[in-house]
């Protein structure tokens, strides 16, 4: 059995246009010319997009104030006091601020003055007492010398 040609599915003039040997060398057309327009003008933005992603620039401009702190600088501390570390209140490697208190020191030096500061306060005050008292006997001794004469 042969297979039969359905040639109801395409125009007489259509086929027979096709099939003239004098437009094979004839480009087909494809897309129509009002269709180019579109598509190149995407084609074109997509190429300039692409273009720019790789040359182009933005300037970025920021107006502010303040100081600017380098993270993770190491700085040098340095105690006011001498005396022995009691406890330290950071790990290494841990970020601090300015004022934090990185570990208490025990100030010996100034604990002792403190204690011979006080000893001497205390010494002070019980000689301040001797004065006052032997000056109030004295005072009370003078009364007596001129209320009473001595005989001599």
């Amino acid at each position: 059995m042969k297979p039969q040609k359905n040639s109801n599915l395409f125009r007489e003039e259509s086929v027979e246009h096709l099939n003239s040997p004098e437009k094979l060398d004839q480009a087909m057309e494809v897309v129509s010319r009002q269709d180019w327009l579109p598509l190149s003008t995407l084609a074109g933005i997509v190429i300039l997009g692409l273009i720019w992603s790789i040359f182009g620039k933005l300037p970025l401009n920021i107006k502010s104030k303040g100081v600017l702190i380098h993270p993770h600088k190491v700085v040098d501390v340095q105690s006011p006091v001498s005396g022995q570390l009691e406890q330290i209140n950071v790990k290494e490697g841990d970020c601090v601020d300015r004022g934090f208190v990185l570990a208490t020191i025990e100030p010996s030096d100034i604990q002792q003055k403190l204690q011979q500061q006080k000893e001497r306060l205390t010494q002070l005050q019980s000689q301040s007492q001797l004065a006052n008292t032997l000056q109030v006997a004295s005072a009370g001794l003078s009364t007596q010398n001129l209320s009473h004469p001595s005989a001599a």
